[in-house]
């Protein structure tokens, strides 16, 4: 099975991708998707999803101006933030006030947040840089 032809044909069936098209089209149990979309059961699947969504709403809590005592660009930040715990994929949910009174919690979290910066950048400049040949290529092919 190759994943990135499967998309591709769902992509030209529809000339879009989402994920809502690629769960309808790997429905049945003899498509190549099925297995790797389907890979709980519906218990297993419900308490995933279950746990996303309160993920989400511990994310979605924000500190307000008020809170923030009017401190300039201080408003619209997250209250509770992942701290890595003991396991190496376990993250504990902290409020904000704990972390900054917290020089260990400080340090790890702004570890965390450097790393995803950097991961952030080097994405977007490998982005930047294969959008940039692609069009090389194409003005190349035009001229």
């Amino acid at each position: 099975m190759n994943l990135r032809k499967e998309l591709r044909v769902i992509y030209d069936q529809h000339n879009r991708l989402t994920p809502a098209l690629v769960v309808e089209a790997a429905r049945p149990k003899d498509h190549p998707l099925h297995t790797l979309v389907f890979d709980r059961n519906k218990a297993e699947a419900a308490d995933a999803w279950y746990l996303d969504r309160a993920h989400r709403l511990i994310q979605r809590v924000r500190i307000t101006k008020a809170e923030a005592e009017e401190e300039a660009g201080t408003a619209g930040i997250r209250r509770y933030h992942a701290v890595r715990g003991n396991g190496p994929e376990d993250f504990v949910y902290e409020p904000i006030e704990k972390i900054a009174t917290d020089p260990f919690l400080f340090q790890a979290l702004k570890r965390e947040l450097e790393r995803a910066v950097s991961q952030a950048q080097g994405k977007q400049d490998e982005f930047l840089d294969y959008v940039q040949r692609i069009a090389r290529e194409d003005q190349r092919a035009a001229a």
